[in-house]
C-alpha cells in the first residue's frame, strides 16, 4: 500500500511538472538498456562497454568508460547539438587511485574529435570547463571547491550561445539552485555531444539532452523504488 501511495505522488508531480513548463523538449536520453546502439564510439587505447551498476538502482547497466593513454569517446549517433542542457548520473570509478577527467564533451567537431567543450569533475582542479582545440585542452572557467569523489554524482551543463554554465551534485543530495561555474565563450556554437575521459575510468548510468526549457524536474533516483527510478527515466516531455 505504501508503495503505491509513493508511486501515486510520483506521478502526480510529474504531470504537474508536464503542464507547467510547456514546450519544453527532451531531445535525447539513454539508460543503456539497450546496449550501446545509440552510441558511435571511439575507445582509442582504452575500453567502452557495458557492466553490471553497483548499486543496481542506477543500473541495471551502466556504460564504462576507460581511458589509456589517450581519449575515450562515445558521442550520440547522429546527434548534432548547439543550445541546451546535457545531464548525466555518473561514478568516478577508480579512485582514489586515478580520477577520470571528464566525462562531458559538447559541440564536438572534427577532425578527429579534436575541437569542443568539456565539462569536468575531478581532483584536480575539480569541477570546470575547459575546451580542446587541436587536441590541446585548456581550462576556461572553475572555482568552485566541489571535487570528484567515488560516489555516485550529477552534472549538469548548459550552453546557451556563448554563455556556457556547470554544476554537480552527489546522487543523495539536492541539486544546487546556483551554477557553480560560468564563462562566455564563442569559439564553438554546434558539433557532437558525448563523454570523454581522458583519464580513469567513468561508468554512466544516465544521459539526457534536453532544450534551454529543461527536462522540469530534478532527478533523485536513490529517493524512489526501482520502479519508480525507471517511471522517472521514461517520462520525457515533449
Amino acid at each position: 500500500m505504501r508503495h503505491t501511495v509513493l508511486l501515486g505522488i510520483l506521478w502526480i508531480g510529474l504531470v504537474f511538472y508536464a503542464v507547467s513548463i510547456p514546450n519544453a523538449e527532451t531531445l535525447f536520453e539513454d539508460d543503456f538498456s539497450a546496449g550501446t546502439t545509440k552510441w558511435e564510439i571511439f575507445a582509442g587505447n582504452g575500453s567502452v562497454d557495458l557492466k553490471e551498476s553497483n548499486p543496481p538502482k542506477y543500473g541495471p547497466k551502466v556504460l564504462s568508460i576507460r581511458s589509456v593513454d589517450k581519449n575515450a569517446v562515445a558521442f550520440i549517433k547522429d546527434f548534432s547539438f548547439t543550445d541546451g542542457i546535457i545531464e548525466v548520473l555518473w561514478k568516478d570509478a577508480e579512485l582514489p587511485a586515478e580520477d577520470a577527467d571528464g566525462p562531458l564533451f559538447a559541440r564536438v567537431q572534427a577532425p578527429e574529435h579534436a575541437n569542443g567543450y568539456f565539462g569536468e569533475l575531478d581532483t584536480d582542479p575539480g569541477l570546470h570547463i575547459g575546451m580542446l582545440q587541436k587536441g590541446i585542452e585548456k581550462v576556461l572557467a572553475k572555482g568552485s571547491k566541489l571535487i570528484s569523489t567515488a560516489d555516485w554524482a550529477w552534472m549538469k551543463f548548459q550552453l546557451d550561445g556563448n554563455q556556457l554554465k556547470i554544476k554537480s551534485w552527489l546522487a543523495f543530495d539536492n541539486e544546487p539552485a546556483q551554477w557553480m561555474v560560468e564563462l562566455k565563450d564563442d569559439k564553438y556554437q554546434s558539433g557532437k555531444v558525448g563523454i570523454r575521459v581522458h583519464s580513469g575510468t567513468a561508468l554512466i548510468a544516465f544521459l539526457r539532452v534536453t532544450d534551454l526549457q529543461g527536462p522540469g524536474f530534478h532527478l533523485v533516483p536513490n529517493a524512489f523504488l526501482t520502479m519508480s527510478w525507471g517511471l522517472i527515466k521514461q517520462s520525457t516531455i515533449k
